[in-house]
């Protein structure tokens, strides 16, 4: 029988991918015209910087304000280019296609619990906009654990809470290395969503593909 799901939030449960882009990029121009500098010399500059720490554990160096304090001094521009972001994201943000229903289908004794490296003040964005602590038994963000993924830190914290067995749950997400590889090691089924890689056992593009996985294994 399966005790627990482990859902990845960003590009897993939310459509991420489809509106942070766009909303960087007019933080960027916001800030470049603060600074009276060319959008495209600063939007380098800051992919520059993202790209040279995307693999750090470190929360505080992946944060946006850590990369826009790089590009500008003016503490109070960052924060108005911020805000911006966060407004965009609010109104634009989507459920990914299936999340909704699957969440309204009784999950019986199964344990979600949801796991993301978010930064806070939008990690705050999402579970409010789509209600998300009505669905989940556990909510564990980089701030709980003080590290990015991937880290055994986001599910240790749900198996002991439990008492859950790590062989016996299930770990979706759209990323491999982040989302699904710990739990593999663990004996757990893997899902990828929205994306192809054939380490996992199963992917999908929808989320009531997952109800029908549930009911087809047996651990």
């Amino acid at each position: 029988m399966i005790e627990a799901i482990f859902f990845d939030q960003d590009n897993t449960i939310v459509n991420t991918k489809a509106v942070a882009p766009r909303a960087y990029r007019r933080a960027i121009e916001f800030l470049a015209q603060k600074m009276e500098v060319k959008v495209s010399k600063l939007w380098r500059e800051w992919r520059g910087i993202v790209r040279e720490n995307k693999n750090s554990l470190d929360p505080k160096i992946r944060s946006l304000n850590y990369s826009f304090n790089k590009l500008c001094k003016n503490k109070k521009w960052i924060k108005e280019a911020i805000v911006g972001i966060e407004k965009m994201l609010h109104k634009e943000l989507e459920l990914n296609p299936g999340t909704k229903e699957f969440f309204k289908i009784p999950k019986g004794e199964i344990k979600y619990i949801l796991t993301t490296e978010d930064y806070p003040h939008f990690m705050k964005i999402k579970i409010d906009k789509f209600k998300l602590k009505n669905y989940f038994d556990l909510i564990v963000g980089n701030r709980d654990i003080g590290s990015m993924k991937p880290s055994l830190k986001y599910y240790e914290i749900a198996w002991e809470k439990f008492k859950l067995n790590p062989a016996k749950c299930i770990y979706i997400g759209d990323k491999y290395e982040k989302d699904c590889e710990i739990g593999a090691k663990m004996g757990g089924v893997t899902v990828i969503f929205g994306n192809k890689d054939k380490r996992a056992d199963f992917q999908i593009t929808n989320f009531l593909e997952l109800s029908q996985i549930i009911k087809k294994i047996d651990i």
